[in-house]
């Protein structure tokens, strides 16, 4: 089985919203690409709001069944040398994803926003030269392997 990642963790609802934030250097088109990469592969997501937050989900520290992508600011760790970051919250009980948080950095490249997404998704790294998920964004591609949503 070539699956990996955290194949057992799952959202609370069946399907994210994600919400672009202000300032978060993501295009219209660019989240769409994405959000579409990852619903070809069998995921569903119930919304796209791109620079649109009625609930101020952006401001809040667990956007509790939200994707939100911000841009890197101060205060933010994050190593130099990382072109995004992703945190998200897993229930140690239920094994359930509650919320993730993506990190941006102005300079958005091809693949980043679809290797983050697949972090909110519950997907670890796997340095497997031109998977996705790879570590290193100079080693990864489009090889999307063992990302397939599985029928529960």
């Amino acid at each position: 089985d070539e699956r990996f990642g955290l194949v057992n963790n799952k959202w609370y609802s069946f399907v994210q919203t994600v919400i672009i934030c202000q300032y978060a250097p993501v295009s219209r088109s660019q989240i769409e690409k994405a959000v579409g990469f990852w619903e070809d592969l069998g995921y569903r997501f119930f919304n796209t709001q791109y620079k649109h937050d009625p609930l101020n989900k952006c401001t809040s520290d667990t956007p509790k069944g939200y994707i939100v992508i911000h841009l890197v600011t101060q205060g933010v760790k994050m190593e130099d040398s990382a072109l995004a970051q992703t945190r998200f919250y897993v229930d140690n009980h239920t094994s359930e994803i509650g919320w993730a948080t993506i990190y941006m950095r102005s300079n958005i490249r091809e693949t980043v926003l679809e290797h983050e997404l697949g972090h909110a998704l519950g997907f670890l790294h796997h340095n497997k030269i031109s998977h996705l998920m790879n570590e290193k964004w100079a080693q990864g591609g489009w090889d999307k392997k063992g990302l397939e949503k599985t029928r529960q």
